[in-house]
């Protein structure tokens, strides 16, 4: 029997940017968190002879740097997509908690978050996507059912906006942010990855059905498009988007925020008190726990899984995430 309990945290390898790109990203506003991520685990009923705990590290990017990462007897792995690392524990009997008994294992880090702002006015020429490039390719790919590039209602809806925006790729982008953050409704928070034909029928979704649905649209028009996955360090999971403009990189875009606050501007914005730390970018990672391997659509904050197992019962497993601020600039 397997057992994977994954609540989610996982981190993210970007370089500094390029000429183009520091032209056109601004950071500002840092602050130093220090983190703990915990996962308290308490076997109800079976004896566990093998249990494996996978707690995402972060990688420095623009929008964050890691420093003094404790990892308290783990091991770093990297996914075997390459999109995530993580602090992986591999833990025999010895190790597991016993009948009736909670153990917590963690690991603590320093990061540094800023702001991240799009200096439009910078931008004076789209080019030409590489089509030939393995960016282009991963990022522009139908991956069903979340990402439907098939899917009649929301190809219609993508022809219409394409029509009223072009030639302008950006004009376009900002318009299905725009569109998704209008038409959909915010529900059913903490339920997972929904398909495109699920979110369309259901009207709506929480933070990951609304950037799906802008990705979607943005893929069907051949402009490259991905998942940013985090974790608020009050325990509160997010996820948004970015789109790729050749030269210049990628442009964060936040339609569920859009959603709440229609007044607001999330389109080439990222602020670090409401998206926290990076996890991962895209969907779909494939995890190896020894001589076991996982394959799940995101992490944030960590994964639990167990096997041979003794008994009747259960096994609960609740990861936490906390902060400390050190320092702020306003």
């Amino acid at each position: 029997m397997n057992i994977g309990i994954w609540p989610s945290a996982m981190f993210i390898i970007l370089a500094w940017p390029a000429s183009a790109q520091q032209e056109l990203l601004k950071r500002s506003n840092p602050t130093l968190e220090s983190i703990t991520v915990s996962m308290k685990v308490t076997s109800e009923g079976l004896t566990l002879s093998r249990m494996a705990i996978a707690f995402p590290i972060p990688r420095n990017g623009i929008e964050q740097e890691l420093t003094n990462l404790q990892l308290n007897g783990a091991q770093v792995r990297e996914s075997t997509e390459g999109r995530c690392t993580y602090a992986l524990l591999n833990l025999g009997p010895e190790s597991c908690p016993k009948v009736g008994e909670s153990r917590t294992y963690s690991i603590t880090y320093d990061v540094k978050l800023w702001d991240l702002s799009v200096d439009f006015t910078q931008i004076t020429e789209i080019l030409p996507y590489d089509r030939e490039s393995e960016l282009y390719r991963t990022y522009t790919r139908n991956d069903p059912p979340i990402l439907d590039l098939e899917n009649k209602d929301l190809l219609a809806v993508s022809d219409d906006l394409w029509l009223r925006s072009r030639p302008s790729v950006l004009d376009y982008a900002r318009a299905a942010y725009e569109h998704v953050a209008r038409t959909f409704r915010y529900q059913n928070p903490g339920t997972g990855w929904h398909s495109t034909e699920a979110v369309l029928k259901q009207g709506g979704g929480d933070c990951g059905q609304f950037s799906s649905l802008f990705i979607t649209l943005l893929r069907m028009k051949g402009i490259p498009a991905r998942h940013n996955v985090g974790v608020i360090p009050s325990n509160s999971p997010h996820a948004w988007s970015e789109f790729y403009l050749e030269k210049w990189g990628w442009i964060p875009v936040d339609v569920t925020l859009k959603n709440s606050d229609p007044g607001g501007d999330y389109f080439g914005q990222l602020r670090r008190r409401t998206h926290g730390v990076i996890t991962h970018k895209d969907l779909g990672l494939t995890l190896l726990l020894g001589d076991n391997t996982v394959q799940i659509p995101s992490i944030q904050s960590g994964g639990c899984w167990h096997w041979e197992e003794t008994g009747k019962g259960t096994v609960q497993a609740k990861c936490k995430v906390t902060k400390r601020t050190w320092w702020r600039f306003w």
